[in-house]
């Protein structure tokens, strides 16, 4: 996403709101990651009109069938996770991502366990990247069988 330009970064929320609801399924999970450039701190994730509540607007009405999770205020609801500056003790603002969106129609299967902002600092050089990374587990549930199913015949 464009890192200056707000109303550019408008257009781009529209543009992966199209990409999603043409490749997304109303009956699998998906997961959507990377530099946002929209700060999801915790004061941004309250104020009704942010840019990031925009983007989270955009997004689920793009994916209807889908709750949109954002992994780090899911495990870290208290805590900002900022992402923008490895060299900086707070991280500055949280513009890298995480996001789950889960089918609401056949129950979602995937569910995220961990997730941390890693600075990956390296002692020979200031930063090995412009931000700092978003690491997440995830668990994939194996559904159960449906039930009338036919199981393969024993011998």
């Amino acid at each position: 996403m464009n890192a200056r330009d707000g109303s550019l970064r408008r257009k781009q929320f529209d543009e992966l709101a199209e990409f999603l609801d043409k490749q997304t399924s109303a009956d699998t999970d998906f997961i959507l990651l990377g530099d946002l450039n929209t700060r999801g701190n915790a004061k941004h994730r309250v104020t009704p009109n942010s840019t990031y509540n925009q983007l989270f607007g955009v997004l689920t009405r793009a994916t209807p069938h889908h709750q949109l999770v954002d992994t780090w205020p899911t495990l870290h609801p208290r805590k900002d996770g900022g992402t923008k500056y490895q060299t900086k003790p707070t991280g500055g603002p949280r513009i890298d991502y995480i996001i789950i969106g889960q089918t609401k129609q056949a129950g979602s299967r995937l569910q995220v366990e961990e997730v941390q902002v890693n600075r990956y600092l390296d002692d020979k050089v200031e930063a090995l990247s412009d931000h700092s990374a978003v690491e997440a587990m995830l668990k994939w549930k194996e559904h159960p069988p449906e039930t009338g199913s036919k199981k393969p015949d024993s011998q």
